[in-house]
């Protein structure tokens, strides 16, 4: 907000002074003159104030926005959690993204995001994508990102020029990352779709151009590139399998699956969100309700995570269960595992189970220290949690021949094809409404 001021004052400037002409002359008049000027000047950077909401302070870099969204009959509409947050808010066409934002799309809702380079993100049917890190220099011709595909199907086309004053040229830094809960893909610019399945696993298909793949563990090593129509498929603990061709029908399947139309008419208003009690989720996890379809209805409903997460463990949840499902589900770690603990979570368990389902280790140490433990006990915690003896949440270990039954590591980034690997910190801890 500090340079926008300061523009506005050196743009207020430049204007009293191309107007000086009139308070020349007496210097009772040049005073009032002043005087006239200075209170216009207030008042237009106080109009200019109201169109910018007051969080606008906040560090969280703009990303780009939400361009078209394809709702259901029943008018659902994507949603946007925010760092430091609580609860979900409906997005609309045209919304602004930022750093640190986690979009969720319900059943038969899906969203194409446009970033500031032109790159594309197209999210599917119940699929959850977060903004990891985002750094984007146009005029130097440098970039780089880490997105996180937590959920569903999600299909990405990175621009391959940059745009700068109708003049197209090859990036000179480009440096993009795509994580999922057990693969990271690096790549330039190209055209892919990530794939996670209920198992935890996740598919890689390759439309255009090519992408490196690893597992997100350090402790698996082998990585595969994959090529034109090739893809991949990565278990937890195990090393991608080798490419295949992938067949006209798959390809077809994924781009439908990734594709935004035209919403009908009569789904132009989304239906208001009923509300939705502590009995409520207990009754419908009773019922055999999953976990994550509970908390993403609590949280629709306008609980905050706290809320949520202590809904769950009274119906009868594990807190490390239920934390490393709200953590997938795209729920911020730090808010999560403080609750979790809270809600009588083993410091041991919970930290695994977070780390599991893919949160940053600085977000999960920050909501365990929240929670009362000490720092060396988290430390410790978060060197157990990629133990092979840790607990295990939300998939089968690998028992296949030679392959070690690994928990992974806290997910890194790989090289995107030049420069330094983006940084992978947790966005500010609020962003603009």
């Amino acid at each position: 907000m500090k340079h926008m001021s300061n523009l506005l004052n050196e743009r207020s400037f430049s204007r009293n002074r191309s107007a000086g002409t009139p308070c020349r002359g007496v210097s009772a008049l040049k005073r009032n003159c002043r005087q006239k000027a200075y209170i216009a000047s207030l008042l237009g950077l106080l109009a200019v104030a109201f169109f910018v909401p007051m969080t606008a302070t906040a560090a969280a870099p703009f990303v780009g926005k939400i361009a078209a969204i394809e709702f259901g009959l029943t008018g659902q509409k994507p949603s946007v959690m925010r760092t430091g947050k609580s609860g979900l808010v409906p997005a609309k066409e045209g919304d602004a993204v930022f750093e640190g934002d986690t979009v969720k799309t319900g059943a038969n809702v899906k969203a194409r995001i446009v970033l500031l380079d032109e790159s594309t993100i197209t999210i599917g049917a119940e699929s959850t994508l977060r903004i990891k890190a985002f750094a984007h220099q146009q005029a130097e011709g440098r970039r780089n990102y880490v997105l996180k595909a937590l959920k569903g199907t999600i299909r990405f086309l990175i621009s391959k020029v940059n745009k700068v004053g109708g003049v197209s040229s090859p990036w000179r830094d480009s440096n993009i990352a795509v994580e999922t809960p057990v693969a990271i893909a690096g790549i330039k610019g190209t055209e892919f779709v990530t794939a996670i399945s209920p198992d935890g696993g996740v598919e890689i298909a390759v439309f255009e151009g090519s992408v490196s793949v690893r597992n997100s563990s350090l402790s698996v090593q082998g990585a595969v590139t994959l090529a034109m129509n090739q893809v991949t498929r990565v278990q937890r603990g195990m090393r991608p399998e080798n490419p295949t061709a992938l067949s006209s029908e798959r390809r077809n399947t994924l781009i439908r699956l990734t594709s935004v139309s035209q919403n009908p008419g009569q789904a132009r208003r989304a239906a208001p969100a009923g509300k939705y009690t502590k009995k409520d989720a207990e009754r419908d996890i009773a019922a055999g309700v999953p976990v994550a379809d509970v908390l993403n209805q609590a949280a629709g409903a306008g609980m905050t995570i706290d809320e949520m997460v202590t809904a769950a463990v009274s119906a009868g949840v594990d807190p490390a269960t239920v934390a490393y499902t709200a953590i997938q589900e795209g729920y911020t770690a730090e808010a999560v595992v403080t609750s979790a603990i809270a809600n009588g979570a083993e410091l041991d368990n919970v930290v695994a189970a977070a780390i599991t389902a893919g949160g940053d280790a600085s977000a999960v140490a920050s909501g365990a220290t929240q929670a009362g433990a000490s720092p060396d006990a988290v430390a410790t915690s978060l060197a157990n949690a990629g133990a092979s003896t840790a607990p295990v949440y939300g998939y089968t270990t690998p028992t296949g021949p030679g392959d070690a039954a690994t928990v992974p590591a806290a997910p890194a980034s790989v090289s995107g094809g030049g420069g330094a690997t983006p940084s992978t910190q947790p966005a500010s801890p609020s962003a603009p409404q």
